[in-house]
């Protein structure tokens, strides 16, 4: 080809030599590293406020909205601005695999918190504390405080009913004596062993 040829014809002879060198634009554009890693930065927020028992509070729950609002906003720039150029340059479609990650991520994040992975893995970890926290507790030992992967953990028990909580009126449940009845909880979850998450009503 001669050497004078314009961007366009440099960019169709190297395309023709290597795929993956093409269009750089392609493989940089929409998700960089910066939104690579703010995507799993929130996935990440999102998960771990979700390992709580209970609902997030109102103003937790708009933040977290407006944080994956901003995100699916600045994805959706990048990736019209990406298109275009693209389009432009008569490519069929984008081909960098980073183009699925952030999409992936919010589907997942979204898969998990709908089937309450989070909060039972949580409570999964912390098990054996919270059980070594309820005998201790039976024997009038002092509050412990930090139970595994909780912290601010109180322990009673009344009425056959054991409730470890973590933040108000928050925790998890568990009937001691059989043919009791665990009070109506605020999205219960059931975490395996008898125990429920979830929160008590506030009584006036």
């Amino acid at each position: 080809m001669p050497l004078r040829a314009g961007r366009r014809d440099r960019e169709e002879f190297v395309a023709a030599i290597c795929d993956d060198c093409a269009w750089p634009d392609d493989a940089e554009a929409p998700a960089g590293p910066i939104l690579l890693l703010a995507a799993a930065a929130i996935a990440a927020a999102t998960v771990w406020v979700s390992s709580a028992p209970g609902s997030p509070s109102r103003l937790v729950s708009l933040t977290a909205a407006a944080v994956w609002a901003l995100m699916v906003l600045a994805y959706g720039i990048r990736a019209f601005r990406a298109g275009w150029t693209t389009r432009r340059r008569g490519l069929a479609g984008l081909r960098s695999w980073r183009w699925a990650v952030p999409p992936l991520l919010g589907a997942l994040t979204a898969l998990l918190v709908l089937t309450d992975v989070p909060v039972r893995a949580r409570f999964s970890v912390s098990r054996g504390a919270i059980e070594h926290a309820v005998d201790e507790a039976n024997r009038a030992a002092p509050a412990p405080g930090r139970v595994g992967a909780f912290a601010g953990v109180t322990v009673t028990s009344a009425a056959g009913v054991t409730a470890v909580r973590v933040s108000g009126e928050c925790g998890f449940f568990k009937v001691d004596v059989p043919g009791t009845t665990l009070p109506a909880l605020g999205r219960p979850v059931d975490v395996g062993g008898g125990w429920r998450a979830g929160c008590l009503p506030v009584t006036s």
